[in-house]
């Protein structure tokens, strides 16, 4: 934005493929550009975020389950120190490339060098030398593409749901229990409401709604004690992105710590407890409660500054 306002004679606002706004940058307006690339609703002080569902189980938010101290991978992001709670959903977001998906996959262990500072898991320091390390320490990771580096996209729906737990499922000898199989899989079909002709037929045949909550259903069926969630709403449907944010305040209410990236600012304000956003590969600053807006993500995205409020 700074760029724009030292450079540009003329600014034109593109919003879901049409022009929305034009200013001559002589009365530029910080605050009206926001509200154009926003559309009205989103800037509104009218908008209101989704309340999570309640189980009435408190959660205990003691001990982080999840915690960095000065964590660097350079050049992508220097110095991040995060605390995650048990039952919490903490949102990382910014513009695309300043830091996001690589710290989930600095996290998950798939970067074998590079990676500094410190990473504790329930108290216990970690190091994410792969992502079988990662997911041995309860780490699991909904990657931001489904299709290569999620699913085995030929192979069946129930050994795509089954695959992380294989070990559960095996009989003595090494044998998988085929009626083991069907169970789980019967029951995340179900829980996530996938629809599918048969948990028999490849994957790859699925909307990518239901391959996407197939994915999920993956790690679910893991059990993790963190599970984080790379821009999961993409190219979904309405109806999937509700049953995948459902499933993630489901997992919230057991007590696991929720890590979510997305470029969908709706998305972070309506399921995210607190949202952290990164400038540069830094912090510049967190938003939680009433200042959860996303006029006041999009302020950070651009200024790396806090944010003072946009009044509707």
């Amino acid at each position: 934005m700074e760029e724009i306002r030292r450079l540009a004679d003329r600014l034109t606002v593109l919003r879901d493929g049409e022009i929305v706004g034009r200013f001559e940058m002589t009365d530029f307006d910080h605050d009206r550009v926001l509200r154009s690339m926003l559309g009205e609703r989103l800037a509104s002080e009218t908008f209101r975020r989704r309340l999570k569902p309640s189980s009435g189980k408190p959660v205990d938010n003691g001990a982080p389950v999840l915690e960095t101290n000065q964590l660097s991978f350079k050049p992508a992001f220097t110095r991040l120190s995060l605390r995650i709670l048990p039952g919490e959903v903490v949102g990382i977001a910014g513009l695309e490339g300043h830091g996001q998906i690589e710290l989930l996959h600095a996290l998950f262990g798939l970067y074998r060098r590079g990676v500094t500072g410190q990473i504790r898991v329930d108290g216990q320091e970690y190091r994410p030398t792969s992502p079988w390390a990662a997911v041995k320490r309860g780490l699991a990771l909904v990657p931001e593409d489904r299709k290569s580096q999620g699913l085995f996209l030929r192979l069946a729906v129930s050994f795509n749901l089954s695959f992380t737990v294989l070990g559960q499922l095996s009989r003595l000898g090494g044998w998988l229990s085929q009626k083991q199989e069907k169970i789980l899989t019967e029951d995340y079909l179900q829980k996530l409401h996938v629809k599918s002709a048969s948990s028999r037929v490849a994957v790859g045949s699925l909307s990518g709604g239901n391959q996407q909550k197939v994915l999920v259903g993956k790690w679910m069926a893991r059990d993790p004690k963190v599970i984080m969630f790379c821009d999961p709403s993409r190219g979904v449907d309405v109806g999937a992105k509700d049953q995948l944010h459902h499933a993630m305040h489901e997992l919230a209410e057991q007590g696991k710590a929720v890590l979510l990236y997305s470029t969908e600012l709706e998305e972070l304000v309506a399921v995210a407890d607190r949202v952290v956003v990164l400038f540069e590969g830094t912090i510049a600053g967190e938003l939680q409660g009433e200042s959860l807006t996303p006029a006041n993500l999009l302020k950070l995205f651009f200024a790396g500054n806090p944010p003072e409020e946009v009044v509707a």
